[in-house]
C-alpha cells in the first residue's frame, strides 16, 4: 500500500472516529446506550493509529 493511500485512509478513519465520539456524547446526553457506539469508536480508533503507523513507516 503506498503510503499516501495510507495517510487518505488514515484520515478517514480518524474523522469516522472523532464522528463516533460525537454520537456517543449525543447519546449520553439523550439517556441512549453507548456501548455500540463505543465499540465503533474503539475499531475506527484503532484502525487509523495503524493506518497513521503504516504510513509513517513508507
Amino acid at each position: 500500500m503506498s503510503p499516501r493511500t495510507c495517510r487518505v485512509l488514515a484520515v478517514v478513519f480518524t474523522v469516522a472516529a472523532l464522528g463516533s465520539v460525537v454520537l456517543v456524547v449525543v447519546d449520553l446526553a439523550v439517556g441512549r446506550p453507548v456501548a455500540g457506539d463505543l465499540f465503533i469508536v474503539f475499531l475506527n480508533g484503532l484502525a487509523a493509529v495503524i493506518l497513521w503507523m503504516l504510513a509513517r513507516r513508507t
